[in-house]
């Protein structure tokens, strides 16, 4: 049986700012679902599970096809962030805006491109009953869950949540559509610099990574 959940409201700043570089957004609020558990085996789906303990295969056929279809200085060029192994201890984000990108990797035998760098978007780390809550509040896909620690693991968390479309105000609780459900590795490469690692967060992609880093 899943465990129960419980809701709550996530006060988050978004709006826009007007200069080269937008302001973080100005004041939403964003309802997701805090789960009872302390553990995220207990709350992940199998699917989940099954994801997060094959990250390792997703990073090598990702990088591989990438680099095989012309990719390879891209790739090279984001340094760390696309390094499997640059991970550093204390994988806990401070609290507040980020700015925030998506590189995906496509999956084979789809129409998406082997490797594309998205334009860069603002996303908030909060804190919920003593849980980090990530959440993007802007665009058509708007991401939003919890991190976890990975017991046995000083160097990452991992991330349960799921994805809100269009015009809905908040994403559906985790576990309620696996269509909509995303996990992944949270990971520090750098001072001030993160991953989201996802792998197959939908089926055109073989594996979706979330740089962040302070908004400035």
């Amino acid at each position: 049986m899943r465990p129960r959940l419980r809701s709550i409201l996530c006060t988050l700043t978004l709006g826009l700012g007007a200069c080269q570089t937008p302001a973080p957004p100005k004041a939403a609020t964003v309802m997701i679902e805090v789960p009872d558990e302390d553990r995220w085996t207990r709350v992940a789906t199998a699917s989940d599970t099954a994801k997060i303990e094959s990250v390792a295969a997703a990073w090598s056929d990702a990088l591989k096809l990438a680099r095989s279809k012309g990719f390879g200085r891209a790739i090279a060029n984001e340094g760390s962030l696309l390094d499997p192994g640059a991970t550093l201890p204390r994988p806990a984000p401070t609290p507040g805006f980020y700015q925030c990108r998506i590189l995906r990797f496509g999956a084979p035998g789809t129409k998406q491109r082997a490797f594309t760098a998205y334009k860069s978007f603002y996303c908030y780390v909060g804190v919920n009953e003593d849980r980090l809550a990530l959440t993007k509040d802007t665009g058509s896909e708007r991401p939003g869950g919890y991190l976890w620690d990975d017991e046995g693991s000083k160097t990452r968390l991992i991330f349960l949540g799921a994805v809100a479309l269009g015009p809905e105000k908040a994403p559906l609780p985790y576990g309620e559509n696996a269509a909509r459900d995303i996990a992944g590795l949270f990971e520090r490469v750098e001072d001030f610099r993160f991953r989201l690692v996802m792998p197959a967060p939908r089926p055109e992609s073989r594996l979706d990574v979330m740089e962040l880093v302070p908004a400035p």
